[in-house]
């Protein structure tokens, strides 16, 4: 599923999404009694804060305040997202090839589409 599709079937199930950390929406969680929900990944929301000039301890407590916290009150009647922390020591190594390069060519790519060190 690519993320065309995954943001299309969560705005059908009026999910609550966050526009301005469309790059840390990693998945769908399923649940039985509400439907899907989006998935995030909070090293990558506390990265894109980082990015806009906060410290990573700023950029923890907004996140922590502004978005965890925040996201019972401004959400209600929609379905709310789940934020996760991926443990970059679990992702597997996978053999992909490269869109940027010649075809030939074929790298070590994690998940998320990073070049990994050898």
């Amino acid at each position: 599923m690519n993320r065309q599709n995954i943001t299309k079937t969560l705005n059908d199930f009026d999910c609550l999404l966050m526009p301005e950390h469309e790059n840390a929406l990693v998945g769908i969680v399923e649940y039985s009694e509400i439907g899907p929900t989006a998935l995030y990944d909070i090293n990558i929301i506390i990265k894109n804060l980082m990015s806009s000039g906060m410290s990573e301890e700023q950029a923890e407590e907004f996140y922590q305040i502004n978005i965890l916290d925040n996201n019972t009150v401004e959400s209600i009647g929609r379905v709310l997202p789940v934020f996760c922390r991926v443990m970059v020591d679990n992702i597997q190594k996978s053999k992909i090839k490269s869109p940027n390069k010649d075809d030939e060519k074929v790298e070590n790519y994690n998940r998320f589409g990073k070049i990994l060190d050898e």
